[in-house]
């Protein structure tokens, strides 16, 4: 393998940093009082007062399509639904499995999960990637009914790269732009009820101007969009999901840590500022101690996360 081509799958991982300090306090409310608990991944058996978990694994939700189009689902064993969803989408360099424990864990719950894969950079660059969460969403939204789901109740939740795709899922307000080649159609509003994103890219001007960002996370930016900032602005602006905010946005989760060191908090203070001021309603969970990889595995996130959800939709 190529240096060139091992330090875009490297910067793939977002395990470059995207560093910037800020004194500046956040207007957006921070829960950071309560140290984080970087549990390991809950055990597949349930524990008493939990559910059985039965998994559904490699439903194309492209008939015909990629073989990366495929997606798991995690929902309770022995029960009928319909269940709240949480979409899952995992980060870059890494596949659905990866949101096997968040899986395991809420579907121990009571909830659905679906986790996708979907094609990502150096091969497939934008808007590859957004076009298959758009589809497998539309997929979710068309088959619920065979598998025991209920759409009225779906949150994105993403890690990283995923963190990325599932804030564009509920800040883009033209789906139509990324679905022309998907078999399934998206309801006319309401795709999402919420969403949360662990550690996402939301600007990326700004990351890319950034005075301490890596060079391996500029040049897998550039490779991802297409080009340089002053050569392809408008797929930088696109791409970016604080450009899409309006006010009828559904409910965010920002949740970060302030030990990571792939992607810099600043990030997702920034975004939750942008959609505050948009009226827009965002909780910030800025996790210390907590790094890039721990961040999903925190036991203070897995329960911000279950919170979230029982405001925007009820408990299950």
């Amino acid at each position: 393998m190529n240096k060139h081509l091992l330090g875009l799958l490297v910067a793939a991982l977002l395990l470059s940093a995207c560093e910037q300090t800020s004194t500046t306090p956040s207007p957006v409310p921070i829960a950071t009082n309560v140290p984080p608990t970087a549990t390991s991944v809950p055990e597949p058996s349930p524990t008493p007062g939990e559910l059985p978990v039965e998994v559904i694994k490699d439903v194309p939700y492209v008939v015909d399509g990629d073989p990366l189009q495929k997606l798991d689902i995690y929902r309770p064993k022995g029960l009928t639904g319909p269940f709240p969803i949480l979409f899952a989408i995992h980060g870059g360099g890494s596949n659905k499995t990866e949101m096997s424990p968040i899986g395991y864990y809420f579907a121990k719950r009571g909830y659905a999960v679906v986790s996708i894969n979907h094609r990502q950079t150096p091969r497939y660059n934008y808007p590859v990637p957004v076009q298959d969460v758009f589809c497998a969403l539309a997929w979710v939204h068309t088959h619920a009914a065979e598998y025991g789901l209920d759409p009225a109740r779906l949150v994105a939740l993403g890690h990283s790269a995923g963190g990325t795709l599932a804030a564009l899922l509920g800040t883009i307000d033209a789906p139509g732009l990324f679905m022309s080649d998907c078999p399934e159609k998206l309801p006319p509003a309401d795709w999402v009820r919420g969403v949360v994103a662990f550690t996402g890219i939301f600007d990326y001007p700004a990351c890319a101007a950034a005075d301490t960002t890596s060079a391996g996370l500029r040049e897998y930016m550039v490779t991802y969009l297409g080009g340089e900032p002053d050569q392809v602005p408008d797929v930088w602006k696109q791409a970016s999901s604080i450009t899409w905010i309006d006010a009828q946005d559904p409910p965010f989760l920002l949740i970060h840590g302030l030990d990571d060191l792939s992607i810099d908090p600043e990030q997702s203070r920034s975004f939750a500022a942008a959609l505050e001021a948009a009226g827009v309603n965002v909780e910030l969970l800025l996790v210390p101690d907590a790094s890039h990889s721990q961040i999903t595995r925190s036991e203070q996130s897995l329960e911000a996360v279950e919170a979230f959800c029982a405001r925007v939709w009820g408990r299950p």
